[in-house]
């Protein structure tokens, strides 16, 4: 049974897209050394509950400037405080978040 010839690799060896790695790659996503592979990534993936302050601040938004067009100062005055409640605790929650991320 006949095998299809390899494809041939043009360019340096650290080139990306030619099929070959970099000298000191180990295949392990380390980066060489003697570790052990044991190193973290610069990033650490943070599953999220999603928040819902963006949706009461963009509420309060448009109840504050639909009151606008239609003159009714009641819609203003609750649009207006829905919106700055929504934005204090969307700005408590994200530095609540800063403060517990690591250095």
């Amino acid at each position: 049974m006949a095998t299809a010839p390899a494809p041939e690799t043009t360019g340096a060896p650290d080139e990306p897209g030619n099929g070959q790695r970099p000298p000191n790659a180990s295949g392990d996503g380390s980066r060489g050394g003697d570790d052990g592979g044991s190193r973290r990534p610069p990033f650490r993936l943070v599953r999220r509950r999603n928040s819902i302050w963006p949706l009461l601040m963009d509420l309060g938004l448009v109840m504050a400037l639909f009151g606008l067009i239609i003159t009714g100062r009641f819609l203003i005055a609750i649009g207006g405080v829905l919106f700055v409640v929504a934005l204090a605790g969307w700005i408590r929650e994200a530095r609540a978040e800063y403060a517990r991320l690591e250095d």
